[in-house]
């Protein structure tokens, strides 16, 4: 339990001292791309089989759902790979991720991403979802739920949800 709580320390005072700094992406994906630090800042050496597959996509003119977009990466990465023709939009139901993702999309002066504060669901609702203290993921999956709340500090907040079918109507 101690180690657990010394690691929460440590993210914690990363994220204070870090939370201003913006650097450019020396590699993966959106490569060339500004970013604000955050957890992930640590160098990845070569792409993953999963990023080597959208590298060998054509995007161009098309409009991609990012479900989940975390902080950005993959919205840059689609947001150049669609072109001025095409568009993005990215969901993330976490406020503080939303934050980040919506900064990393404006300091890039991208132009066709539109950043969503929601869940994607079945329909539109509000929902409970489960957050570590310490990281910027959460689940509302009640088993992953539940997992959380045993192995470490746990808040719950409420996100809306909805539909992209609701979104892309009329």
């Amino acid at each position: 339990m101690a180690l657990k709580s010394i690691q929460e320390t440590a993210i914690r005072a990363c994220r204070l001292l870090f939370r201003d700094v913006v650097f450019t992406m020396r590699g993966g994906l959106a490569k060339g791309l500004k970013r604000r630090f955050g957890l992930g800042f640590k160098p990845k050496f070569g792409l993953t089989k999963e990023e080597k597959f959208l590298l060998g996509l054509d995007f161009r003119g098309k409009t991609i759902y990012d479900i989940g977009g975390y902080i950005g990466i993959y919205t840059l990465f689609f947001s150049r790979a669609a072109g001025e023709n095409g568009k993005v939009v990215a969901f993330e139901p976490m406020p503080e991720n939303f934050g980040e993702l919506s900064f990393n999309i404006g300091i890039n002066g991208i132009k066709n991403a539109t950043a969503l504060n929601l869940a994607v669901g079945r329909e539109k609702s509000r929902v409970k979802m489960v957050v570590p203290s310490y990281t910027s993921r959460g689940s509302l999956d009640t088993g992953v739920q539940e997992k959380i709340r045993c192995t470490c500090n746990a808040m719950e907040i409420i996100v809306e949800v909805d539909s992209i079918d609701s979104l892309t109507k009329g």
